[in-house]
């Protein structure tokens, strides 16, 4: 596809069954700068035209488009077409359910245009239901290779993929090697990760994304990834995130041979930090829920469990609301240490 130079960014939306939640995005990016186009990607959902109607308003601009894909090309598919699709050079992607804060393309085209050999970033993004502030940094800043190699926290800037903002070409020129990730559910965490090695990334300060959370099961059928499994099924539970969790680790063990360092081994560790909190969420829910947790965790098979064996004995024999203050005091010890989160006071 030739590009249309007018359009400095395209905000791609991968779209599945969601008409009333993608209203609220598109809304969201009213008043729309003339040199910004939104691409909606509908990946063949049952709903197709219950969207195409909800939306059908924002087609009298030029710069709204809706792709309806003729077959579901699944979530990594539609992800890679949505970038495919766009008729600019960057492309910042959101989700169906997830929507900007305002002045947010302002902001992010400002960037673009004064910010010389860009081709990978992201946006913080908000969760009001935990009242966290995510993926946040200081200042706009850029992040060698050594970041992504070093610290851990760093591959969880592209596990939710609202926010981050790729270069076009550079995605294309590494098509084939983000084939072997078309059925991870984690895509985009390999074009992050390929992007951010090669040639760094970039934290783009100033408004960003509001996580909605509240839609269906947004991924489609995409059934060689296993979508439709029972592991999957349950979008919400805590038990059911390690089903997820197994395939971003597969994507991290094929990203070593792409990336030529361990990158499995530095997200573990801090892999591990962020497992005492999913500890203390399963133990609210019970210790029947706890002990399930863990048992599932033992068969991820990562050897971390020396670590966390303690915080799980604690959770075990403490009531709650012995164990409620201090892991609330510890979680926020180590998340704020990482100085890419910031709570509402």
């Amino acid at each position: 596809m030739s590009l249309r130079s007018s359009y400095v960014l395209t905000v791609g939306i991968i779209s599945y069954n969601r008409p009333t939640e993608i209203l609220r995005t598109v809304r969201s990016l009213f008043p729309l700068p003339s040199n910004v186009e939104v691409l909606v990607c509908d990946d063949d959902s049952p709903l197709k035209l219950d969207i195409f109607k909800s939306l059908k308003d924002f087609f009298i601009y030029d710069n709204v488009r809706f792709v309806q894909n003729r077959v579901n090309l699944g979530y990594d598919g539609n992800l890679y077409n949505v970038i495919k699709q766009s008729s600019s050079q960057y492309v910042l992607l959101l989700g169906d359910d997830d929507y900007l804060e305002e002045n947010a393309l302002i902001n992010l085209v400002d960037f673009i245009k004064n910010t010389e050999n860009f081709y990978c970033g992201f946006l913080s993004y908000y969760d009001p239901a935990l009242k966290l502030r995510n993926r946040s940094y200081s200042r706009s800043q850029y992040f060698p290779k050594k970041k992504l190699e070093t610290d851990g926290s760093f591959v969880f800037n592209s596990i939710l993929f609202s926010g981050l903002v790729f270069r076009r070409d550079a995605v294309i020129e590494n098509r084939r090697i983000l084939e072997k990730y078309m059925s991870s559910i984690y895509i985009q965490v390999a074009i992050f990760s390929i992007l951010s090695c090669r040639y760094g990334s970039y934290f783009i300060e100033g408004c960003g994304v509001v996580v909605g959370g509240d839609g269906a099961n947004g991924f489609g059928l995409n059934s060689s990834a296993g979508v439709n499994d029972t592991d999957l099924a349950i979008r919400n539970s805590i038990v059911s995130n390690l089903a997820y969790h197994k395939r971003l680790f597969k994507v991290l063990k094929l990203l070593e041979d792409d990336l030529k360092f361990n990158i499995f081994s530095v997200f573990i560790k801090e892999y591990n930090l962020r497992s005492i909190k999913a500890l203390v969420r399963a133990r609210n829910e019970g210790r029947n829920q706890l002990f399930l947790y863990w048992k599932e965790l033992l068969k991820l098979d990562i050897c971390f469990t020396k670590f966390l064996f303690p915080f799980f004995i604690i959770l075990i024999v403490a009531p709650k609301c012995a164990f409620t203050r201090l892991f609330s005091l510890i979680e926020k010890f180590i998340i704020l240490k990482r100085k890419n989160v910031t709570y509402d006071q």
